[in-house]
């Protein structure tokens, strides 16, 4: 048992020297206590029912009190960290402490924990209770706990900081439940400001309660089993929790369905064991989960693990949700698992990490997400969604990237590149309105995550049907575009110099991995601008330099290809590039991939960069504008530069094109119009 490693305003211990008691006091009588005076506990003494006159100040000496009830009155307690009650003693009334021990009552801490450990939970409710509102202190080390520990408002609950995991010293404050579910009120380990039958508040919209510095470990240790669908804290109210971990627990946080401002949630984690699998069952929830939130909101730092999945495939735990918030940043945490932000306006999502194929849906919210690390998965990584006819989320993305990690040569691994989302976004419903500035999607191989190969991004419909109006300019529109209610695409971008940019073949490289069958592949590309209106540039053959021809050689689970996006400086190095590939110069595959920085393009056989290759259907363009030289966007419309009018494509009522040598080709044009199905010239 560990006592006496904490003290009282640094004057408190277990000698007298250090308690620096007054000289000649008198032992605490069992009747006849006087108000102002100061007595001293070195004996056992039995109290009964008994209810201090004000201002009476105990010593503790090694004493202990027992009894029924004790009431205090201003009461003053000098004592060290060890049991100064009896366990079966109810402490009410008001005592000058500046802060509890649940040592006081009772409670012993462990370097382990085993089925014969005391349990601590009385301990530690009746030092809440007797604190009423400040500090309850748990020293460092190990507690059993085979109930629903209670946390009044106003109370700070608080245990010392360490190393999770260890059973050592330099473990902080754990607490271990050793009991039954049903040991644990509603299943609950603890509950915040709960009224007793359970459905509501103590206190309402009162603030100040603080967790922090405490493990909550749901293990197998020394014989006690871990807890079937134990949860963590079940809350109402105003609350702030710090630095706490919760470890194989299905659930850390979760509130009662009462709106309530202020909460705050700082560098806790939330982690599964490699058993959790067994341990848990039924509905998946989400690991923190404020279902009713009001205004002021701050989740940061935190860490949530990735997942296990059940028989049926589905996920057993889910990372963060946010419900009825008006106001609230979620800033520079790492959630290896999904995430819902639903009903809820002026919310800021920045920063964050998202591994594992954690998908993040705001529905029905004012979101600004930014800057989050996005790991692609077999889903699209961000969702937004408008659930009913009556709201319309509105969205802006600025510089989140979603990581499609490819497979070098060498690489063993089981992780399936095919089973990757060819999309990024998802578009749930008819009234998002989105916003996109500098959105990329990276190209990543593990331990490179450092590289900056960038692309457009794809965005898909609530069927993941392809939102072609926005993915066939997602060069542009990834750097800055919008997609407005009912899918309308809002492109304000211009490009100059269009056909300048090339490619070519560089040849075997070990930075893919070929997930194809072995055989000689041909190639061919295509600068292409304008899929619906066939605005293109360069042309040709792809011609491979390692090894040199105009057709290579391809070894399943050998090197895979590198291909070189080149002279694209003038227009700022963005495109769409197609390829062709096939077996003979009769191509049968093609893909389309929005270059947006990205000059080294690596084909695994499957895709570029997560784009897929595709059957070439009706996709093979014979005939299609080369003479346009720059083009600018006006919504849907098009503003190009040429020195005749287009002859192919499919173009829309009010595009111009203006004409770029009227001196000799067309003199009295100075732009053409496209009105009425054809093209008008205007001079």
């Amino acid at each position: 048992m560990e006592t006496n490693e904490k003290v009282n305003d640094g004057i408190i211990g277990a000698q007298n020297s250090i308690l620096g008691v007054p000289p000649n006091l008198t032992e605490l009588p069992t009747t006849g206590i006087t108000a102002n005076t100061a007595y001293v506990v070195s004996g056992n003494t039995s109290l009964g029912t008994t209810t201090f006159p004000v201002g009476v100040t105990l010593y503790f000496m090694g004493g202990i009190i027992s009894g029924t009830t004790l009431t205090g009155n201003k009461t003053k307690i000098i004592a060290p960290i060890t049991q100064i009650f009896n366990a079966s003693l109810n402490v009410t009334g008001t005592w000058d402490i500046d802060r509890s021990y649940p040592q006081w009552f009772g409670a012993q801490s462990y370097t382990s924990i085993s089925t014969s450990s005391v349990d601590c939970a009385a301990a530690i409710n009746k030092a809440i209770l007797m604190k009423q509102t400040g500090e309850v202190f748990i020293p460092r080390g190990w507690y059993r706990v085979n109930s629903s520990i209670i946390v009044k408002n106003g109370i700070i609950l608080s245990g010392e900081p360490g190393i999770p995991y260890e059973i050592v010293a330099t473990t902080g404050t754990v607490l271990v439940p050793g009991a039954s579910l049903s040991s644990y009120t509603g299943g609950f380990f603890m509950r915040h400001n709960i009224n007793s039958t359970g459905d509501s508040w103590e206190v309402n919209h009162a603030a100040g309660t603080v967790i922090k510095y405490l493990q909550f470990s749901n293990q197998y240790y020394g014989g006690i089993e871990p807890v079937v669908n134990l949860r963590g804290i079940l809350s109402v109210g105003s609350i702030e929790i710090d630095s706490c971990f919760w470890w194989n627990f299905k659930q850390a946080f979760s509130e009662l369905f009462l709106y309530s401002d202020l909460k705050k949630v700082t560098k806790c984690a939330c982690w599964h064991g490699w058993n959790d699998r067994e341990i848990h069952t039924g509905a998946t929830l989400y690991a923190f989960d404020f279902n009713s939130l009001g205004d002021g909101f701050l989740f940061e730092q935190n860490a949530v693990a990735k997942s296990f999945f059940t028989e049926s495939g589905e996920k057993m735990t889910k990372a963060l949700r946010v419900n009825m918030c008006n106001g609230g940043r979620i800033d520079a945490n790492i959630l290896n698992n999904d995430v819902l932000i639903e009903g809820s306006k002026a919310i800021t999502f920045t920063s964050n990490h998202l591994e594992d194929g954690a998908q993040v849906e705001f529905r029905n919210s004012n979101v600004t997400s930014m800057n989050n690390f996005f790991t692609k998965g077999t889903l699209p990584s961000l969702v937004v969604n408008s659930a009913s006819d009556a709201n319309g989320p509105v969205v802006k993305s600025s510089g989140d990237l979603f990581l499609f990690y490819d497979k070098r040569e060498g690489d063993t691994s089981s992780y399936d590149i095919t089973t990757i989302s060819e999309y990024d976004v998802q578009v749930k419903g008819s009234l998002p309105s989105l916003e996109f500035s500098q959105t990329y999607r990276y190209r990543v191989l593990a331990g490179e995550i450092t590289a900056m190969m960038t692309h457009g991004i794809l965005v898909c419909d609530a069927s993941s049907n392809p939102i072609s109006a926005f993915n066939q300019q997602s060069y542009l529109l990834s750097t800055q575009g919008r997609i407005m209610p009912h899918n309308n695409v809002v492109n304000s971008n211009y490009v100059n110099d269009i056909l300048t940019p090339n490619a070519f073949g560089y040849g075997h490289h070990d930075g893919a991995k070929w997930n194809k069958e072995p055989g000689t592949y041909y190639y061919k590309y295509q600068i292409l601008w304008d899929r619906a209106r066939l605005i293109a540039g360069q042309s040709g053959i792809l011609t491979w330099i390692a090894p040199s021809g105009n057709s290579i050689y391809m070894t399943e689970n050998g090197p895979g290809l590198l291909i070189r996006f080149a002279n694209g400086a003038l227009c700022g190095n963005q495109s769409i590039l197609r390829l062709y590939r096939g077996t003979s110069t009769n191509y049968t595959q093609y893909i389309d991939i929005p270059v947006t920085g990205a000059d080294a393009l690596y084909d695994n056989g499957f895709s570029i960069s997560g784009f897929r290759w595709k059957s070439i259907g009706g996709e093979y363009l014979t005939s299609v504008n080369t003479n346009i030289t720059a083009i600018r966007y006006n919504g849907k419309n098009i503003e190009c530069k040429a020195p005749a009018a287009p002859i192919v494509g499919t173009w829309t009522e009010g595009d111009i094109v203006f004409n770029t040598n009227p001196n000799t080709t067309n003199p009295n044009t100075v732009h053409w119009i496209f009105l009425g199905g054809a093209w008008r010239s205007k001079p």
